[in-house]
């Protein structure tokens, strides 16, 4: 059933995707894509965007905080329900306006929704896990296409830490531009890609350190009412103190080589670093965003950059709303220009879904995708197909 699925799908040549992807954990969103492909071209139709309802902020707050807070395996079957019919109300929400021919793909990308991902203990043992939320049977038996799904749980038993395969995805992307290209997304961490386009190569791929997770932390605990410095408005006003940043910048994960992936945890604990603490709120965050910008520049400097400066550099993600964490790149990487994801028509918050959505798309199509991670793996393909 699920070759005859991808054989079907690759003899398509007007293939039509919708993309259901999550933001992930606390405070997060379900992002909806809706991607025509025609041979090695791809157009973003629609999309939409919808944060997570308070209710179900409130079960994983409250799953997430399990230490503090108990939970019992009910929690997990009401968020399971409700993100699962969240997930459809945005779907529906995507589609109801589309003309006719276009109100059913020929399939969904359902990438669940994150509770959890770290090491897992058994024995000596330390193999990565996941615990993942929402049901693609029911999306498939009620929407009538096709899912696939599971992507994160497959790297893992591909020998990897639960990652999404992007690299063809964002070979795609990227061909929109020519010579060498900086792709930087900068969410709650920060993520680069240095793409040759000319030869389609990768020349480096790998999270570098914090993107949002610290600042986010930082106003959160300034005000608690604010989840994020708006803009940078907070960091603007306040002043950098480079020898905490340089203090900061030699934590050892950074010198970790790559490609190397993490999540936020990994740096909580710069926030209770004493050259930080001493400075007053304004300052902090001004030196966070100034380190965020430090520490992308320096994996960019020592991985690649050439004394001629030629390449372009696009960045995406939230934190591409933050005039100021922009303003410190720019002045890191001058004289070449800072651009966003926008002057290639792709949003802002959309360039890790796009690409990966371009990537399934690319897999289930015939087309080689790299993923495996280890030498034995366990699973075949990057995902599984769900029938409706």
């Amino acid at each position: 059933m699920t070759v005859g699925i991808s054989s079907k799908l690759k003899k398509t040549k007007k293939r039509r995707m919708l993309m259901v992807y999550s933001g992930g954990g606390f405070q997060g969103s379900i992002q909806c894509l809706y991607i025509f492909m025609q041979q090695n071209t791809w157009e973003l139709i629609s999309h939409i965007s919808l944060p997570f309802t308070q209710r179900i902020n409130t079960l994983y707050e409250k799953i997430q905080n399990a230490s503090t807070d108990r939970f019992t395996i009910n929690d997990l079957s009401v968020l399971d329900y409700r993100i699962t019919q969240f997930c459809l109300e945005a779907i529906k929400t995507l589609i109801t306006p589309l003309p006719t021919p276009l109100k059913k793909p020929h399939y969904i990308v359902f990438n669940k929704p994150q509770i959890w991902r770290g090491l897992n203990g058994e024995g000596q043992e330390q193999n990565y896990w996941d615990f993942s939320s929402g049901d693609p049977q029911l999306i498939a038996s009620t929407i009538k296409v096709p899912v696939f799904t599971d992507f994160i749980r497959n790297n893992i038993l591909a020998g990897g830490p639960g990652i999404l395969p992007l690299n063809p995805g964002t070979l795609s992307i990227a061909s929109r531009i020519k010579g060498k290209v900086i792709l930087i997304n900068i969410g709650m961490i920060s993520h680069v890609t240095i793409v040759n386009v000319d030869n389609s190569q990768i020349l480096a791929d790998s999270d570098v350190g914090p993107g949002t997770c610290l600042l986010n932390q930082s106003v959160s605990d300034i005000n608690s009412s604010e989840a994020f410095d708006r803009d940078g408005t907070m960091a603007s006003q306040g002043k950098v103190d480079s020898d905490c940043v340089e203090s900061l910048a030699s934590f050892n994960w950074f010198g970790i080589t790559p490609p190397k992936f993490t999540t936020a945890e990994t740096f909580t604990g710069l926030l209770k670093h004493d050259s930080l603490q001493a400075l007053s709120p304004q300052d902090k965050v001004a030196t966070l965003t100034a380190l965020t910008a430090r520490i992308i520049y320096d994996f960019c400097k020592k991985e690649y950059i050439s004394q001629d400066n030629s390449f372009s550099i696009y960045v995406s993600g939230g934190g591409a709303n933050n005039q100021t964490l922009l303003e410190y790149l720019t002045t890191y990487f001058d004289p070449v220009p800072v651009k966003t994801i926008e002057d290639i028509g792709v949003p802002l918050d959309l360039y890790i879904p796009l690409a990966f959505g371009l990537t399934v798309d690319a897999c289930v199509t015939g087309n080689a995708v790299p993923w495996q991670s280890g030498s034995t793996p366990l699973v075949s393909s990057i995902g599984r197909w769900v029938t409706p």
